[in-house]
């Protein structure tokens, strides 16, 4: 592949709550963002409401694996320090195969 992808997903039963997650999570990330990553979003999912709860995405581009890999380490650290991620359902899909 010429480039790596990753997904974090969010979801809440707030409709606000999963955009606010994530607009928070990129914001934070662009003090350690390194060239070669790009941070794309936050946006809604491809089915923004599942089973009560509003959903959204943040799409994370890589040029190089390794670089992309070091970003989401510090990511991780930054999101479980975050207000937000004990109210809101959230994982994080390295190489995803689809966009949910």
């Amino acid at each position: 592949p010429y480039a790596s992808l990753a997904l974090l997903n969010a979801e809440a039963l707030d409709s606000r709550m999963p955009v606010d997650f994530l607009a928070q999570v990129r914001e934070r990330s662009s003090e350690y963002i390194s060239p070669g990553i790009t941070v794309l979003g936050p946006m809604a999912a491809v089915l923004p409401k599942k089973s009560g709860k509003y959903r959204a995405n943040l799409l994370l581009h890589g040029i190089s694996r390794m670089a992309l890999h070091q970003f989401l380490r510090q990511l991780l650290s930054e999101i479980e320090s975050m207000k937000y991620s004990s109210k809101i359902r959230w994982n994080l899909d390295v190489d995803p195969q689809e966009m949910q």
